[in-house]
């Protein structure tokens, strides 16, 4: 609901992603819950993200390659 009202208030909203696969995980959502209007949802790379990288604790111990996140990574500006 909280998205929907935001995205309803024709205000811009700036959204972050800290990789690309979660970048992905988030387009894939925001197209299920807001795009109904053909929207954009591709995140570009963010030139001024963190150059701080992690381990990200939520990584499946089955992956075959551990995933690394930077704080703000990518961001997609919704207008």
């Amino acid at each position: 609901p909280t998205l929907k009202f935001l995205v309803g208030t024709g205000r811009p909203i700036l959204l972050t992603a800290h990789s690309t696969m979660d970048a992905g995980r988030d387009h894939d959502m925001l197209k299920k819950i807001i795009c109904e209007d053909g929207r954009s949802l591709d995140y570009d790379v963010n030139p001024y993200a963190s150059r701080m990288e992690f381990v990200d604790p939520f990584s499946s111990p089955s992956e075959s390659q551990v995933h690394v996140v930077r704080p703000n990574h990518s961001y997609l500006m919704l207008h």
